[in-house]
């Protein structure tokens, strides 16, 4: 993505080549970390599925 394309780039005035890179940088650091949690929140629900599953099967 270059400085012109970028949404946030256009909104600043003060938008420097610098300023862009960072935002960038946040903006995919943002996107990973809503995938990680994505991730761990369907592991989580996974393995309370199952476990609930092996629960039902003992009783």
């Amino acid at each position: 993505m270059d400085k012109q394309d970028c949404n946030r780039c256009k909104q600043a005035d003060y938008a420097t080549p610098r300023l862009h890179e960072r935002l960038v940088f946040v903006n995919k650091l943002a996107n990973m970390g809503r995938s990680f949690l994505k991730v761990a929140v369907e592991e989580n629900l996974n393995l309370a599925l199952t476990r609930l599953t092996n629960t039902e099967q003992l009783a």
